[in-house]
Formats: C-alpha cells, structure tokens, sequence
C-alpha cells in the first residue's frame, strides 16, 4: 500500500526532480545515479513490483511514460526490466515485463517495448523496431 502511495505522489511530482527520484528509489526502483537520471512528469512506473525496473546512468524518460513489471492478461507473468546507461526513453513510450534495454538506445516517442534493445539502437512503432543505429 505505501509503495503505491508513493508511486502514485512520484508520478503527480513535478518539481523538484529530485524528490521524484528520491519517491521512486524509497518504492524500491533501482537507480543507478540517480543525479545524472532524468524522470519526466507522469512517468508511470509499476505500481506492484517496482523493485524489478532498474535504470542505468545518465538515462532520461520523458512525460507518460510507462514502465510494467507485470501483467495479468492473458495470465499473470511478472519479469525484471532493464534500461542502460544513458537511455533516452520518448514521451509516451510503453516498456513491457521482461524487456532489456541497451546502453545508448533511443526510443521514440510512443513505441511499444515488447523485446530486447541491442546496445546503441534506435526504435520506434507499435511493436518497436530497430531502424537505425546511434553513435555514442
């Protein structure tokens, strides 16, 4: 109950930033520098299992995105998710259960995560595909 409650006080956060990522780190989501780690307003982070998302350095996650650890459709499956260091995830972005993304990938604004990220990719669509490379 308190790990919702203060899922649901992170998600409505929008200043100060660090107060957000400090919600998040107390609910259980690994951080791992949390000064170098941006997390946009409304950015939804699974509000059952949040000790299964770990975020890597230097990422940003812009407005609405949603990150799951589980899901109960069409049975319950429940998975870690990974995110690189400096990951840009675009607004809207949906990651699903089990999902590991490399270091230095772009997501693009509204792409479903639904499989692995190779390091230094970009994606977008609905399911997300790689259609580039980046140069990091």
């Amino acid at each position: 109950m308190i790990k919702k409650l203060l899922g649901y006080l992170a998600y409505y956060t929008l200043f100060p930033q660090f107060l957000v990522l400090i919600l998040h780190k107390i609910r259980g989501v690994k951080l791992e520098n949390p000064e170098t780690t941006y997390i946009g307003y409304k950015v939804l982070l699974d509000t059952t299992m949040p000790e299964l998302i770990t975020i890597g350095d230097s990422c940003l996650l812009g407005r609405e995105v949603s990150i799951f650890t589980h899901l109960d459709i069409p049975e319950k499956k429940a998975a870690e998710v990974r995110i690189g260091q400096g990951t840009f995830i675009g607004p809207r972005a949906i990651i699903l259960p089990g999902v590991t993304i490399g270091k230095y990938v772009i997501i693009g604004m509204g792409a479903v995560v639904n499989t692995d990220v190779p390091d230094y990719s970009v994606v977008f669509g609905n399911p997300a595909r790689i259609f580039g490379k980046t140069n990091a």
